[in-house]
Parts: C-alpha cells; sequence; structure tokens
C-alpha cells in the first residue's frame, strides 16, 4: 500500500507498506475526529480500472471504520478500512476480476482541516 497525504494542499508524504500505528493512520484519525460533524465528511473517493477497457472508475463510498485484518505473520499489525458494497456492483468486479490487478486508490478529502488523502492498494 502507499499513502500520501496532502495537509494544506502544500506537503506531501508517501510510505510503502505502513504499519497500522504509522504516522498516517494517527492523522486520519486526527482528521476524521475534526471533521466528524461535516456532513459528508466519510464520503471517500475509490478509483479502479475496468479490467476491459483498461478505463478508469471513480465512485463515492461510504468509509464505515478500520478493521483489524490477519497478517499471518508474527508481531506485524495490520488494518484495512471497511466500506460496504453490493457484491453485484461493478467496482467488485474490477477488483476480483483479475486479481494480479486488483489495485484501487481510494481519495479522502477533509474539509474542516484543508487535508486530502491518497491510499493505494490492493
Amino acid at each position: 500500500s502507499d499513502v500520501s497525504s496532502s495537509p494544506g494542499g502544500s506537503t506531501q508524504w508517501q510510505q510503502q507498506q505502513p504499519p497500522a500505528s504509522g504516522w498516517w493512520k494517527s492523522n486520519i484519525d486526527i482528521s476524521i475526529a475534526k471533521s466528524r460533524k461535516v456532513r459528508g465528511g466519510n464520503f471517500v473517493q475509490l478509483s479502479t480500472v475496468d479490467p476491459i477497457t483498461n478505463e478508469p472508475r471513480c465512485r463515492s463510498v461510504v468509509f464505515r471504520g478500520f478493521q483489524p485484518m490477519d497478517s499471518g505473520t508474527q508481531n506485524q499489525q495490520h488494518i484495512t478500512m471497511r466500506m460496504i458494497t453490493d457484491l453485484r456492483s461493478e467496482k467488485v468486479k474490477e477488483l476480483t476480476t483479475f486479481p494480479d490487478r486488483n489495485t484501487a486508490e481510494l481519495l479522502w478529502w477533509f474539509q474542516k482541516s484543508s487535508e486530502q488523502y491518497r491510499i493505494r492498494g490492493n
């Protein structure tokens, strides 16, 4: 996974394979707390690629929280971001048709703090 953040739209950070307790999770938690009462603050944009046409697809989904994930290795804590969707949706097909190419990117804008997070993974 890659995570980059642009607080105030000017500075960017990037981190490869961030641990769950990393700086990015702490920063997102702070941004969530600041924007908790902003209507639509839990909407994020999820981008995938259509496996047949190779065209980008972007849609808004609702962030439902962080969830621990079994990493399969000892002493490593991983988390996943939880969104709920219909299994019949195109985004599910786009992420499962070719498992070796199932990368997606999520964009999350926090209006209250003027921060943007881009999270990429599979």
